[in-house]
């Protein structure tokens, strides 16, 4: 997930994702930058090496819109290559929509 944060001005790329060398409650690597392409490249170095390695092999237009996004900067890139389809995407803003009008926290 890459957020822009209009207190900085700068895109946050974080991974939404728990992996071997990366738990669940650890704090999440983050990069930051003017772009949201570089704020994921910034992010790859901190990443654990088996998913750097796939995370390198991600293009930029990989990169999509944010289902659960706040603002429309905000950009998702899926490290495996998977782009969601239009049906995956409405179900994904859906559920980010309903989770966020319950007060549950947002990612």
């Amino acid at each position: 997930m890459i957020r822009y944060s209009f207190e900085d001005h700068l895109f946050h790329a974080k991974p939404t994702f728990v992996c071997e060398g990366m738990g669940y409650d650890d704090p999440k690597p983050e990069g930051k930058w003017t772009n949201a392409w570089m704020a994921f490249q910034r992010l790859i170095p901190l990443l654990p090496e088996p998913i750097q390695t796939q995370a390198r092999g991600v293009d930029r237009w990989r990169m999509y819109n944010a289902p659960e996004y706040i603002s429309p900067s905000d950009r998702c890139v899926e490290i495996d290559g998977h782009k969601p389809t239009k049906y995956e995407w409405k179900r994904r803003r859906d559920n980010f929509l309903l989770q966020r009008e319950l007060g549950n926290q947002t990612i």
